[in-house]
């Protein structure tokens, strides 16, 4: 006999044929999603229900009521990319609520992308993407995203061109990079300039536009674009972050390269001065990760080391000292580090047993470890092992897990953890509509 908590093959729901059968057992599932339910189709998933004897919460809608008909599963989602920004935060979703890019927070120019300037707490789906997006990066108020074709397209604060459009009006809606239809690997958005890495891997070119007072576009000049630029001629480029007015880069030989401001030693090349053109940082060819912060910069290397240097006034280097670095400098001994992340005066770190670590500024909780004392050295957050993707904002922290859900913790000015409170200072689960 089948049970009424099973999924029926053939059973058509609101028009929907669902063609597989998963029985969901009581005692596993309370307002979370089976395993088995990944197996379904995207279209099945995108209004996913259940129905029937709900004693245990099976039914996955946050109740223990029965249902005598289809009952939408509460918060279902399946993430694949985060990205913070300085007041709003964004998620690629592929299945569960409706496939595409949601965002939430601070919305005054337009950065969640859902045609509004109003603030959401949260998230809400962006105008116009859907399955097709690959990337999402956030920077100060702008948002962009790469999709399967390579184009790249981006919505929020334009007062710099940062949206790349040729024009300077800010947009509540994407709207098209000029000449970025196609070809695009790789996309980064700092304060208020934006990167992107074009073409083959044997013949990849750095193009970038946005502000440029402090020479972060990498051009040669303080002057600002409107349109994505060519750095340069080299055609060996092989990942990019930008920074707040600075921007890192690594080569396909692995040597490490930056530009832009560098009153704190951001760039690593030894001094405080300005860089307007790319230049190489030491001689080390083994490079394999890069992401700059707000005043400072995070790497790894091939042998999975983890170097920093820059600010460090709150411990955000964590080397156990609250001493600028001009100069990288490796932090502890281990090997096992996996993926950075730099945030304003914070880091986050996942290591190879998916453990997630974090150290610097915590006055709003932004390290998530339950506290609110900054650290000097890594600290782990919780003692979970399933974290896979991680994004540091101003002051606040996204993550996800390798089940697809996503959690946030630190400052919640604007709603930017997607949750109704002020601060967290430890993970909470992000809930979809």
């Amino acid at each position: 006999m089948l049970e009424t908590h099973d999924i029926g093959r053939d059973i058509r729901v609101h028009d929907r044929k669902i063609t597989d059968v998963f029985h969901i057992d009581p005692k596993q599932h309370r307002n979370k999603c089976p395993q088995q339910v990944r197996m379904l189709r995207k279209q099945h998933l995108e209004k996913f229900r259940c129905w029937g004897s709900n004693s245990h919460g099976q039914l996955g809608d946050g109740t223990t009521d029965d249902r005598d008909s289809p009952t939408q599963v509460s918060g279902f989602h399946i993430a694949s990319g985060v990205a913070s920004g300085d007041l709003h935060t964004c998620a690629l979703i592929l299945v569960g609520v409706p496939a595409g890019v949601y965002c939430w927070g601070d919305n005054t120019h337009g950065q969640l992308g859902d045609g509004t300037t109003t603030a959401h707490r949260n998230p809400t789906k962006v105008q116009g993407l859907g399955s097709e997006v690959r990337d999402i990066v956030a920077g100060g108020a702008h948002t962009c995203v790469r999709t399967s074709a390579g184009a790249v397209k981006c919505w929020g604060r334009n007062t710099f061109g940062e949206l790349g459009d040729g024009s300077t009006a800010d947009s509540t809606s994407p709207v098209q990079v000029t000449g970025l239809t196609s070809g695009v690997n790789d996309i980064t958005a700092g304060a208020s300039h934006t990167c992107a890495l074009v073409g083959p891997s044997t013949s990849r070119q750095a193009k970038c536009w946005g502000w440029n007072l402090y020479g972060q576009l990498g051009d040669g000049t303080n002057k600002t674009r409107r349109n994505p630029i060519r750095i340069g001629t080299d055609t060996d480029w092989a990942a990019i972050s930008a920074g707040f007015e600075y921007t890192m880069a690594l080569k396909s030989d692995g040597s490490l390269w930056a530009w832009g401001f560098n009153r704190h030693g951001q760039i690593g090349d030894g001094t405080n001065e300005t860089r307007r053109n790319p230049v190489r940082i030491g001689t080390d060819t083994n490079w394999m990760a890069i992401s700059a912060g707000s005043e400072h910069t995070i790497a790894l290397k091939k042998d999975g080391s983890l170097w920093a240097w820059g600010m460090n006034d709150s411990g955000q280097l964590g080397d156990g000292t609250n001493e600028t670095r001009r100069n990288p400098i490796c932090i502890g001994t281990d090997t096992n580090w996996v993926a950075i992340s730099s945030g304003g005066y914070h880091t986050i770190t996942l290591k190879s047993d998916g453990s997630l670590w974090t150290w610097g500024k915590n006055d709003v909780g932004q390290l998530g470890d339950g506290t609110n004392i900054d650290s000097t050295i890594p600290v782990r957050v919780g003692t979970d092992t399933n974290w896979t993707k991680i994004s540091a904002g101003n002051e606040h922290t996204i993550a996800l897990k390798k089940d697809g859900s996503l959690w946030a913790w630190g400052w919640n000015n604007s709603g930017i953890l997607g949750v109704v409170t002020t601060y967290r200072n430890a993970p909470v689960k992000v809930l979809f509509p």
